[in-house]
């Protein structure tokens, strides 16, 4: 793989923080996928409170904020033209509960070996084909004869790997144009996420 597979633990319990293993920290609001960038790219272990999370599109995803019609409207209409499906595109997106995360730590999938915490997600950024084995062996470890996967307009990176969270399967997404702007990556590269534990 080009980048290390990345840990990542949606924490609904303050006392966990202390668990956490913290190398780095941002300076300034940033999103999801530069978070994400950090420690895939530079190793980094970082822990993201709500208001630290500039993206509007991710942030009630995380349950950070309730939805606004208006404004989330407006922020899908770009994609989608017409004023219904811009609207039902974030409200079909997969979300945590309103207010209950208290952030978000992401490092190396080896920290969390070192630290006895357990991911709730694994992210990994893979060329296609690389993708295509491991879901082979996913699969098979799973003993599953097909998976399917969600595609949102926007949010491939939050919505994807929250649905992952909240269906407790792999989940597979092109990069969304945030994603490839904010989140620096290679137009070649897809985003996968494997539930934590059934990771071994």
């Amino acid at each position: 793989l080009d980048f290390d597979p990345v840990g990542i633990k949606f924490c609904f319990d303050e006392a966990e923080i202390e668990k956490y293993k913290i190398n780095a920290r941002a300076k300034a609001r940033i999103t999801y996928c530069q978070y994400l960038a950090m420690a895939r790219g530079g190793r980094k272990a970082l822990f993201m409170r709500p208001e630290q999370l500039l993206c509007e599109n991710a942030q009630p995803v995380f349950g950070f904020r309730e939805l606004d019609q208006e404004k989330d409207t407006k922020r899908h209409l770009k994609y989608l033209y017409d004023e219904k499906p811009a609207w039902q595109a974030p409200v079909d997106k997969a979300k945590l509960p309103l207010g209950k995360t208290h952030g978000i730590y992401m490092a190396p999938l080896d920290f969390f070996d070192n630290s006895g915490l357990v991911p709730d997600i694994v992210f990994f950024m893979a060329l296609p084909f690389q993708i295509y084995h491991i879901l082979n062996d996913y699969m098979g470890a799973r003993k599953l004869g097909h998976l399917t996967f969600n595609h949102t307009p926007n949010s491939a990176v939050c919505s994807g790997s929250v649905w992952a969270y909240v269906n407790n399967t792999a989940n597979m997404t092109t990069m969304c144009a945030g994603s490839k702007t904010s989140g620096k990556t290679d137009m070649s590269m897809m985003n996968l996420f494997i539930p934590g534990p059934q990771i071994k």
